[in-house]
């Protein structure tokens, strides 16, 4: 039963399913859908490109498993999502799309750039590295911010029960998640 719990948990906090909530209650000011269907609509591209991309890789038998948890799968991955959204970020600069979400895609971008570098360090948890970022974009929606970290403080305790990661894994991810977060709020407030 609590292995469960922490596969729900572990699934409920992906990234892909976490930033685009984000995306939405941080430009929720105002209630304008309009507003929220950009950042909203290009958080869900990335989450289906990676899952797909995940996807293929797995069925082409070069990955073991959706989490990239194999080194040579986590590299991989780290590499190519840091350059899709710096790739993505440079873009919306082009287009003079609203600043904010071209430091928070580039900020992304950032964390799996992270991610690659102390990788010799330890494996850091995306989870919790997105859990925690997507927490700071909500800011200034208490509510919201908290209900986030409480989710990546879950998310930690299921990655370290399914064997995910370590407690190192963990707190490195965290760190790179609060880091990328606050360097998001200095640049865009």
């Amino acid at each position: 039963m609590i292995t469960r719990i922490a596969r729900f948990t572990s699934i409920a906090g992906h990234p892909a399913i976490l930033m685009p909530v984000a995306a939405i209650v941080a430009t929720g000011s105002g209630g304008e859908l309009k507003k929220q269907l950009l950042p909203a609509s290009l958080a869900v591209c990335c989450a289906i490109i990676f899952v797909v991309y995940s996807q293929i890789k797995i069925k082409s038998g070069r990955w073991q498993h959706v989490d990239a948890s194999v080194k040579a799968e986590r590299k991989e991955l780290n590499v190519i999502a840091s350059l899709a959204l710096f790739a993505g970020a440079s873009a919306l600069l082009l287009l003079d799309v609203n600043s904010s979400l071209v430091f928070a895609m580039a900020s992304s971008g950032a964390i799996f750039l992270c991610c690659h570098v102390f990788s010799k360090l330890a494996k850091p948890s995306l989870h919790v590295a997105f859990a925690i970022f997507a927490a700071c974009l909500t800011y200034p929606n208490v509510i919201a911010m908290v209900l986030l970290f409480l989710m990546a403080i879950l998310l930690g305790w299921s990655r370290l029960h399914l064997e995910r990661h370590s407690m190192l894994d963990i707190a490195v991810g965290a760190v790179i998640g609060f880091l990328a977060g606050i360097c998001f709020q200095f640049l865009v407030y």
